[in-house]
């Protein structure tokens, strides 16, 4: 093993054991405690960009709080269809000539143009945003999630727990409004065939 090798699986080794796996939000005061002693609540969705209990803000893989009844808020952002697609393409010159050069000795290659592009597809959706209050009761040594969906013109949110059981007060929901932005989605390495719509 060359030590270039070595170097890079020491150093991967560092970063890893630096770093670590990502660890809940402290949502309780005093001494870090176990898990037996408090509830977790993360969540499962695409559609939360941002949420927060009891005032403090956590990221996808939790928060541990004390059990007892939570409150906060859930951002969510989704997108509308996308249009006014575009698509871009660059030929590799060198490789296409170099094809043609071979295929003029030989009959059975064939060198088309399309086979040497690098797509790029472009296309605009609309941002929808919206705000739900949460507020949910939560017990000693339990795991729990937030689940978002979207519908037409509202958001809905479900507080369920480890086997997917809604806690109730389970459901609640708030507008989807149109945010008037648009965003940007670039597609790679695409067929130079695709639709550009």
């Amino acid at each position: 093993m060359s030590f270039r090798i070595i170097g890079l699986l020491f150093f991967a080794l560092s970063f890893v054991s630096c770093w670590g796996p990502p660890t809940p939000e402290k949502g309780y005061p005093g001494e870090p405690r176990p898990l037996s002693e408090l509830s977790l609540v993360a969540f499962k969705s695409s559609l939360i960009t941002r949420a927060e209990l009891n005032g403090i803000p956590f990221r996808r893989h939790g928060i541990l709080l004390e059990a007892g009844t939570q409150s906060g808020s859930v951002s969510l952002q989704s997108f509308g269809a996308e249009h006014d697609c575009s698509r871009d393409c660059q030929t590799d010159e060198s490789g296409l000539a170099s094809c043609r050069k071979q295929a003029a000795t030989s009959k059975y290659l064939r060198c088309e143009e399309k086979s040497y592009q690098n797509c790029t597809k472009t296309c605009l959706r609309e941002v929808f945003r919206g705000t739900c209050s949460l507020k949910a009761t939560t017990v000693v040594g339990k795991e729990y999630y937030i689940v978002a969906s979207e519908l037409s013109e509202e958001y809905i949110l479900r507080f369920v727990d480890y086997s997917e059981q809604d806690i109730p007060p389970a459901i609640s929901s708030c507008p989807k409004k149109r945010t008037g932005e648009l965003d940007s989605v670039r597609y790679f390495n695409v067929s130079p065939d695709s639709p550009s719509y």
